[in-house]
Parts: C-alpha cells; sequence; structure tokens
C-alpha cells in the first residue's frame, strides 16, 4: 500500500497522483527499502541498523503527496516549473515524517526523506549537500533509489535491463555520473549486484529478466 500506515488527511488537501501512479510509486518504495537493507549490510553494518535502513527507505518517497498530479502523472519530460515543483517534495517529505511522533525509524526516514535526491558530487537537491555532508543511510537510499528507477518503465522513458542499469550507474550517461554516489556505496553495489538484481526481481516479477 502507498506510504501506509502513514497518510493523514492533510494530504489529501492536494490532488495526488492517479491509482496507477501510486501503485508504481509503492512497489517502488518497497523495493528501495529492501534494495537499502541489502546493500547497507553489504557494506558491513550491523543487522539492526540494516533492518532500520530498510524500513525508513520505504517512505523515501512520501513528499510526492504534496505534489500535484499535473506533475507527478504528466508523461513526457517536465519544463522547468515543474522541475523545480518536483524539487521540494524531499522538503514537503521531510516536514511530513517530522509531524509525526518521533521514533528512530521515523527520525531516520526524515533524514532520507530529505536528502535522497543529494549527490556526493553537490549536484543533487535540494540543497546541493555533498560528501561526508549528507548522512551515510541517505547515500545508501540514492544509489538504490536511482537503480531501481533506471528498472521501471515511467511514463518519461522506457525501463532498462539490469546489466544496463549497472552500466549506468557505473559508468554514467546523459543524466547519471559515477561522481553522484559515495564511492564506497558504489563499489559495494557493484561487488554486489547480482543480489542487488535478485532483490529487484523478487519485487517487480512482472519485470522481464535481463
Amino acid at each position: 500500500m502507498f506510504l501506509n500506515p502513514i497518510i493523514t488527511a492533510d494530504a489529501q488537501a492536494v490532488p495526488i497522483m492517479d491509482a496507477a501512479s501510486r501503485l508504481r510509486v509503492g512497489k517502488h518504495q518497497c523495493s528501495v527499502g529492501a534494495l537499502s537493507k541489502v546493500l547497507a549490510a553489504a557494506l558491513g553494518l550491523d543487522e539492526a541498523h540494516c533492518r532500520l535502513i530498510g524500513k525508513a527507505a520505504v517512505l523515501h518517497d512520501v513528499g510526492k503527496l504534496y505534489v500535484s498530479a499535473l506533475v507527478n502523472d504528466k508523461c513526457g519530460p517536465h519544463d522547468l516549473n515543474e522541475i523545480l515543483a518536483m524539487h521540494q517534495h524531499p522538503i514537503f517529505g521531510h516536514a511530513h515524517l517530522c509531524a509525526f511522533k518521533q521514533t528512530p525509524m521515523l527520525k531516520l526516514a526524515a533524514v532520507i526523506a530529505l536528502q535522497h535526491h543529494e549527490k556526493f558530487d553537490g549536484t543533487g537537491y535540494p540543497f546541493g549537500l555533498s560528501g561526508d555532508t549528507i548522512a551515510p543511510e541517505s547515500r545508501i537510499v540514492s544509489i538504490c533509489d536511482v537503480y531501481d528507477a533506471l528498472r521501471e518503465d515511467r511514463l518519461y522513458r522506457t525501463k532498462i535491463g539490469h546489466n544496463a542499469a549497472m552500466q549506468v550507474i557505473t559508468c554514467g550517461d546523459d543524466r547519471t555520473k559515477p561522481s553522484m554516489f559515495d564511492p564506497a556505496v558504489l563499489n559495494a553495489m557493484a561487488k554486489n549486484h547480482e543480489q542487488i538484481r535478485a532483490v529487484f526481481d523478487s519485487h517487480h516479477p512482472d519485470v522481464e529478466a535481463t
């Protein structure tokens, strides 16, 4: 279920994404959570911390509840104003999660929601953070988010297979550069890419394995 159980009546004050998009995003969120847990383990984090990261990562896109459906569900590239609107979703997600009684999971989820589009080289958003100024958990979720997005069909582009996605992440393309990722996290993903593939496939059984 999309973002359950943390949805409030306030979230319904804006037009949200349609049912198909909600299903897609919900599947994406769960997959990113599972991928983040596995990658955290590959980096040597203790089991309890890995579980915490996996649970918190599921809420990374909660801020999209506050972005207009006209932007969330648009077929085709976004214009500048739509890009700027979409770039606000980490801030919305952080505020949304901070509004609840704080637990260790929600505290971490709020940080991840705010920082999952920050890039190690400083080219991300919303604040252009770089390097160690980005929480280590957010650096893990960031690369898992990119991988999962590359493997899925989106309204504005067609999915690619596992090998092609890893090629993009490790070598770059016109939108993605290896410098965007923490080198240690990138190295762990490359070394454990078959496990990453297996986790993705288990959450996306409808996606052809490539």
